[in-house]
């Protein structure tokens, strides 16, 4: 046993302590003084290469058990096993630590053990890895640990601050650059959803045409190949002559009529029927040929235009279950980011 460099062993302590409450205060002193000089020329010499080997044959305890068996070698001030203790939980092998407390807790006891080992720059170091991992790690504990290592840990983190800062607005752009990612996936997987549900409720269908249905005046061929605009366009024009042809022939057959006077009335001008009569048949009979050469071109421009296939697309109802519900619409909601260049306002949304 010997003393480290932060004050006496415990057992000198208690002894200490011990000897103020039964002896007289210059009997206490004098022991003190006795046993210090035997305790300090005690040789420090660390365990045997063979006795710290077998220490790996001990069980494998859980990452905060280990850690507090190690820190009892700082409690009994055997500050070389200490340092080697703490190095064996932070390097890669079997007892390794994997817990995130558990390794801040190590690497504090392992800078503790270095300094008082005189090993300043090592300390500096694992703070450095410490406060690195840890950007908000609270200083060490001024009953557990002496003054020397808080102010090492304090200075350590003063130098790191900008370091810190940097990380932290690097941390921060990357959330943000990761929230705009993910707002960017959902909003294209709403524009897929939408367009799915677009085509799902729409449906195709193919009708096959026909020749003998294309020599059907009237617009029919024109229906039949989807031209609807042509198609009534040769309907009206059929019905308009259609409807004169069907005209002059009722005037014409109305003016062989009055031909046969009746009992009572006066006999009408021959050549006034003669003259009528003429002129219906004319009307009509123009109207005709006029109706025959439409026809025949509506029949003609049919047969030209013929499209054997005609494809129309149609909406239909999706089911129930693959309805979207209201509360699945796309939600639009103002965003305000504050970083380290200064405050962002944009819009974001949810679906």
């Amino acid at each position: 046993m010997r003393c480290s460099r932060f004050g006496s062993p415990r057992w000198l302590r208690r002894r200490a302590r011990r000897c103020s409450t039964t002896l007289p205060q210059a009997l206490c002193l004098g022991i003190g003084l006795l046993g210090a000089p035997a305790v300090v020329a005690q040789p420090a010499d660390p365990a045997p290469l063979d006795e710290r080997a077998g220490e790996d044959d001990r069980p494998r305890l859980s990452d905060s058990a280990e850690v507090s068996r190690a820190a009892s070698l700082y409690d009994s001030s055997q500050l070389e096993h200490c340092v080697v203790a703490f190095e064996d939980l932070l390097t890669p092998g079997a007892r390794m630590l994997t817990e995130p407390e558990p390794i801040e807790r190590a690497r504090l006891y392992l800078a503790a053990c270095l300094i008082g080992v005189g090993e300043l720059e090592r300390s500096e170091e694992v703070f450095a890895e410490a406060i690195r991992a840890n950007p908000q790690m609270r200083p060490p504990d001024s009953l557990v640990f002496p003054p020397e290592v808080i102010d090492v840990f304090l200075r350590v983190r003063e130098s790191l601050l900008e370091e810190i800062r940097k990380a932290a607005a690097r941390k921060l752009e990357e959330a943000e650059r990761q929230r705009a990612e993910r707002q960017q996936r959902r909003e294209a997987e709403l524009l897929r959803l939408r367009e799915l549900e677009r085509l799902a409720s729409q449906e195709t269908v193919v009708v096959r045409n026909s020749r003998w249905i294309a020599a059907i005046p009237f617009g029919v061929g024109q229906f039949q190949n989807g031209d609807t605009g042509l198609g009534w366009a040769f309907l009206a024009t059929e019905a308009v002559l259609g409807a004169v042809v069907i005209g002059g022939l009722a005037v014409e057959l109305q003016n062989y009529a009055l031909l046969e006077p009746r009992a009572g009335e006066p006999a009408p001008s021959r050549a006034d029927i003669t003259n009528n009569t003429n002129i219906a048949r004319n009307v009509w009979t123009v109207g005709l040929y006029a109706l025959g050469a439409v026809a025949l071109g509506g029949i003609v421009e049919a047969q030209l235009s013929f499209e054997p296939e005609v494809v129309s697309v149609r909406r239909r109802e999706l089911p129930p279950e693959l309805r979207r519900p209201p509360e699945a619409r796309l939600r639009w909601q103002p965003t305000i980011t504050t970083g380290e260049q200064g405050t962002v306002i944009g819009v974001g949304g949810t679906f």
